[in-house]
Formats: C-alpha cells, structure tokens, sequence
C-alpha cells in the first residue's frame, strides 16, 4: 500500500491519480491540526510499503520561517515513522536545495539531510521546473511555459536558462524508482537547460517585455541557469516529454 501526502496540490493531484487507491493526506488543509495531525495518520502509514512525501509549502519566495514547520519538522516525523515500519520513502524534493539561496531550499535541504541520516530505503528526487497540465494549480504559480500559452507572462529575462521537465515524466520517475526500489538523492530533469527566450519566440511575443532579471528582481534574483546533472539522475530513466512539443499548435 501506499501513502501520499500532498494529494491536494499540483504534483501530489497527480500521483494521486497515478495511484489512485493511495491513502492520503493533505496536510496544507491541516494547518490548524498540527498536534493531531501525525496521530491521526500513523495507522495509515503502519500499513504501508512506501510513503511517497510530496506535501510541502512549494513556493521559492516565501519569507515567513514557518517554512521550517511545514518542510523540515513534517518531513523529520514522517521520514521518522517511515523507518519505524520499515517503509521505503519518496521524498519530493527540489533543485533548489542543492545551493539553498531562499528559506524554501534550505527547508528542502535540512529536510534532505535529515533522511539521508536516518533513513536506509530513501529516494529523494529534486525536481527541476516542472510544466505540464496545471489545470489543478493556482494561476500565481503557473510555469513559465504555460503563462507563456496563457500570454499571461510579463517579463522575459534573458539570459535565463531552465530545466524544464513535464509533470507526467515526474509521476514516471516517482513510479519507476518505486517499482525499481532505487535509493539515493537523484536530479529530476531532461538535462537540457532551455533558454526562456526561445520559447517565448513560439508566440506571437506581444503581450510580454524583454528584461534582465536584476532590472526587475534586483540582485537577489534566482540563478540565470539550472540544469539537471546527468551524473545525478536516475540511472536508467528518461523523461519522454519536450517542452517544445508544447507550443505546438499554439
């Protein structure tokens, strides 16, 4: 059996409908249930082969160190119940976490640091900039490509470069390592950076200004590029989706 959590978001709502006899916790929604939370769900995760930990406060620029309660201290006692019954562990991480620069990425990466010191049957995955089917995702937090589509983008910064990797190849990595029982920490991505200006020339580049990302962000801006290291992606895996193809048509 498996057990989700983070059902109610964008990626969880997907593996949720990859696994859809998955038991499930939202914990977003259980803000007010901290101290009720983890009891309430342990005779769930007691049955469980795996625990794949997809909730979390997903956002790069948020600035209220609560964070840390939500990504750190819930990861620590899930991970925590996970090795108690002997459970494999899916964590869904972030590249952000391998150079934190925000509270979001060092959430992530303490969290990581925690299961790899702890947890033996541990995977966890950094997700590179995910796209793809966000119909279950709040307008604030669409990708670049599909504001792009939405020509709801205002800014192109060049020369930014990113990794862009369709949902449904997250909900096939998280499948095949489950299914493969791989363990260790994995990058995410297609490992081909694009750069957002190529993609912005597939529209009809009207609705959007062409800027640096220090004209608009400052210098606290996020890295000009992140790519997926081929020597840390998961062996025998790869995403079949192109950002391109999502353009087509359009």
């Amino acid at each position: 059996m498996v057990f989700l959590t983070g059902n109610g978001g964008y990626i969880g709502g997907h593996l949720h409908q990859a696994y859809p006899s998955a038991k499930t916790l939202d914990e977003n929604r259980c803000f007010q249930r901290w101290e009720t939370l983890f009891s309430e769900i342990r005779n769930s995760i007691e049955q469980a082969a795996t625990i794949i930990h997809c909730g979390a406060i997903a956002d790069s620029l948020y600035q209220d160190p609560e964070i840390f309660k939500w990504n750190y201290e819930a990861t620590k006692q899930i991970a925590d119940m996970a090795r108690q019954e002997n459970a494999s562990l899916i964590f869904i991480s972030s590249c952000t976490a391998i150079s934190p620069k925000s509270l979001y990425g060092w959430s992530k990466r303490v969290a990581e640091d925690y299961i790899r010191a702890n947890n033996e049957k541990y995977c966890i995955l950094r997700l590179y900039n995910v796209y793809g089917a966000e119909e279950n995702r709040p307008p604030e937090n669409y990708s670049v490509p599909e504001k792009l589509m939405r020509r709801t983008l205002r800014y192109v910064f060049y020369p930014f470069r990113r990794d862009y990797i369709h949902v449904e190849d997250i909900v096939r990595a998280v499948r095949y390592v489950e299914d493969s029982n791989i363990t260790g920490t994995y990058d995410v991505g297609t490992g081909k950076a694009v750069e957002v200006k190529e993609l912005a020339k597939l529209t009809d580049g009207e609705f959007y200004t062409e800027t640096t990302a220090a004209d608009v962000l400052g210098e606290n801006h996020p890295p000009l590029e992140l790519q997926a290291r081929s020597e840390f992606m998961i062996p025998g895996f790869k995403p079949i989706r192109d950002v391109f193809s999502q353009f087509v048509g359009t």
